[in-house]
């Protein structure tokens, strides 16, 4: 169960002005090093850190938010699990995430894949459901679904069927053009 997403931040400044932005908007915060932790409006936790990746950034553009200090991309999840040994064997042995030490798993591929954290600790009974993300989704190419869903199978894991969600805005549509025109699923 996901509580947490962590976003990457290119410094320390860019985690002062996200603090002033948010205590501007009355979201409380609470800051450690080169962390921002704060909740979004449904509870779940949000976290901002100061990006050592090496990656290229993810830079998101928005008038209010200067690119010096614009978020760079999705860092990883933080996730509560009731069988972390399960959980370990899944990530290790099916789906190929190295281990680092501490209850943390990273995903590598190609620059659009990056390295993706995952750190699972174990449930804790105080969280409440409708604070958490059910899914992580990782990009694979088409031809390459099947034996991935096959070994989340083959490690007991409840993988659903792979679908044709048919659309992609990143895949299928010139930023040029973006919502211009309405694509709806055969």
């Amino acid at each position: 169960m996901v509580h947490r997403v962590v976003f990457r931040v290119p410094s320390t400044d860019a985690l002062d002005f996200w603090e002033r932005r948010l205590d501007a908007a009355r979201v409380e915060t609470v800051r450690t090093g080169d962390t921002l932790l704060f909740p979004d409006r449904e509870g779940l936790d949000l976290e901002l850190v100061v990006d050592e990746s090496g990656d290229e950034p993810l830079k998101a553009n928005h008038p209010d938010v200067p690119l010096e200090v614009a978020i760079q991309g999705f860092d990883g999840v933080r996730a509560y699990s009731s069988r972390p040994r399960d959980s370990a064997a899944l990530f290790e042995e099916a789906l190929a995430f190295e281990p680092t030490g501490d209850g943390m798993w990273v995903a590598r591929g190609e620059p659009e894949r990056r390295v993706v954290p995952l750190r699972l600790t174990a449930e804790s009974s105080s969280v409440e459901r409708r604070r958490n993300v059910h899914h992580v989704a990782w990009a694979s190419t088409m031809e390459e679904h099947e034996s991935w869903r096959d070994r989340a199978l083959a490690a007991g894991a409840s993988p659903t069927p792979v679908i044709d969600r048919f659309y992609f805005i990143t895949a299928d549509e010139d930023l040029e053009s973006l919502g211009e025109r309405l694509s709806l699923p055969p």
